[in-house]
């Protein structure tokens, strides 16, 4: 007995499964750019000049605003107190600057002044996101497992509550940079745990749909926060919206079940049955108490699968060290930190191109429906997983390679490039989610995706860092993207193809998958069949 024949029972896809998913899923990935995204409105460094600049020459209110539109100022113009070539003069460093106001009456760094000499600290918040998320996801992951998925999203949200209400009352760099990291511990939890609560409830028809809905309300709640950020002009009145929007999700997380198959794997039975009755009852379906029977049953193969794992963990940790293991998770982590980069530092690169900043992100997130759409049917195809990932790669690496050659006053190409690039990271960073774990064997295939997201994490640490680049020059975050997703490309055609394969359940067989693959070929046409293992008397699959 497995916990999806007791889901047959009780509907894998009825009314209950689509009310939650319309009802929770959908508004929860809506939600969660909320709660991780904002940070790159409240951190935007309007055009500037020095203060000493405009008095000197007593420019009137339009005038500047004419100089603003035309960016014609200089370093020296922006940050000294003089434009003179002397080595005395370019000493007097400026302490008071006026700023461009023509989309922000007010960002958290023209409140604190944070450019010139400490523009880097603009980088180091959103750094520290990382910082956050590189601790947050597996302490939160750990909590879901120990304690239940709900009380990981019941706490990720508390926690991005409080770091969205915070700044509102202490707007300070110090504290402003720590709630940071306190956002950064939440990110991940708040859109992977409603997530893991659909896929659990439902059996494998609905299951491969779940990913793509995700992604779709996300990049939707996505296009949302240039409308509000534009609409309120002001990173005061950004976080007071966050904070209420984070308060809906807070009241929405304590109205959801808990997870019956988690409930079912720490014998806690009782509970688990109310919540199936339930959506049983739902989904228009009659049970009897042979269901409390069937979930102790399920309880017992559980228990009895989680002593094997704990007896056997010395044994894993030494299967990591295995060649073909390393290679795997070399290149899953490179490929999925190359689609990281460029996906998040065309969002962190906004600031760096010209036109208007909210339509600049807006177009950049209108292409991720598309992407998502695009890369399932790719990867699905005779393409494959290792193809479709190398050539959208690629794509993306080529596209800013491009963009970044292109002169930054021709807003259309830069905005079609940018949006292509951002288009080739997107479908990147799905398909190497997927590929991941379809290359890594079931007795450390959460391990092994573990050390790959913990590979990008601390990778995209970076990030900000890379975009910083960008006041010695606009096109070099670009350039240096481009250069990431065309190494990362190139690698990930060693991989091997996984499209049409059983899924590997031993170390052996996925060193087996890494040593039988060929660099020309596609994806196999016909699903998986059954063939004679020649190591030992093990019939397998391929």
């Amino acid at each position: 007995m497995e916990f999806e024949d007791i889901l047959v029972k009780v509907g894998e896809y009825g009314r209950y499964q689509q009310f939650f998913v319309y009802f929770f899923l959908v508004p929860a990935a809506f939600i969660t750019p909320w709660l991780s995204m904002t940070t790159i409105f409240m951190v935007s460094s309007p055009n500037h000049v020095c203060t000493h600049y405009v008095d000197s020459r007593n420019y009137t209110d339009i005038q500047l605003d004419s100089l603003f539109a035309s960016s014609n100022f200089t370093d020296n113009d922006k940050c000294f107190t003089s434009v003179n070539t002397s080595a005395t003069s370019l000493t007097n460093k400026c302490d008071k600057w006026i700023f461009d106001k023509t989309n922000y009456h007010e960002t958290f760094v023209t409140h604190n002044s944070l450019v010139c000499d400490n523009d880097h600290l603009v980088g180091t918040a959103l750094a520290v996101i990382s910082l956050g998320q590189l601790v947050g996801t597996p302490t939160l992951g750990y909590v879901a497992d120990r304690f239940g998925r709900k009380i990981a999203y019941m706490i990720g949200i508390t926690l991005s509550f409080i770091s969205t209400l915070s700044p509102t009352l202490l707007k300070g760099v110090l504290p402003f940079i720590l709630l940071r990291f306190v956002h950064g511990l939440a990110t991940n939890a708040c859109y992977q745990m409603p997530l893991v609560l659909a896929i659990e409830i439902m059996g494998p028809q609905g299951r491969t749909k779940m990913s793509l809905i995700s992604s779709i309300s996300f990049a939707c709640g996505l296009a949302t926060l240039p409308l509000a950020a534009y609409l309120t002009a002001h990173w005061y009145y950004m976080s007071l919206i966050s904070t209420v929007v984070v308060s809906f999700a807070l009241v929405m997380s304590r109205l959801i079940p808990e997870s019956p198959r988690w409930l079912i794997s720490v014998q806690r039975y009782g509970k688990a049955y109310s919540i199936l009755s339930k959506v049983a009852k739902t989904n228009g379906i009659q049970v009897d108490e042979r269901l409390i029977l069937d979930i102790r049953e399920v309880g017992r193969k559980f228990e009895s699968n989680s002593k094997t794992e704990t007896n056997e963990v010395k044994v894993l940790c030494s299967q990591f060290f295995n060649r073909s293991i390393l290679f795997i998770l070399a290149l899953n982590a490179l490929s999925l930190l190359a689609s990281e980069v460029a996906y998040t530092g065309l969002h962190y690169n906004i600031r760096n191109f010209k036109g208007n900043e909210f339509l600049n992100y807006f177009l950049l997130v209108s292409v991720e429906p598309i992407a998502s759409i695009i890369g399932c049917l790719l990867m699905d195809s005779r393409l494959g997983r290792r193809w479709t990932l190398s050539l959208c790669l690629a794509w993306a690496g080529i596209s800013l390679t491009i963009c970044s050659m292109i002169d930054p006053s021709d807003l259309v190409r830069v905005a079609l490039f940018s949006m292509m690039g951002k288009m080739g990271a997107t479908i990147g960073y799905i398909v190497s989610s997927l590929h991941g774990s379809e290359m890594l064997p079931t007795v450390i295939r959460n391990q092994g995706l573990s050390v790959s997201y913990f590979v990008l994490s601390a990778g995209s640490i970076f990030i900000p860092y890379i975009i910083h680049l960008g006041k010695y020059g606009s096109n070099i975050p670009l350039i240096c993207m481009g250069i990431i997703d065309l190494t990362a490309a190139a690698f990930s055609t060693l991989l091997p193809e996984t499209q049409n394969r059983v899924l590997p359940q031993t170390v052996e067989e996925s060193e087996k998958l890494v040593q039988s693959r060929k660099y020309w070929s596609l994806a196999p046409k016909s699903p998986p069949r059954k063939v004679h293992v020649e190591q030992g008397e093990t019939v397998g699959i391929i």
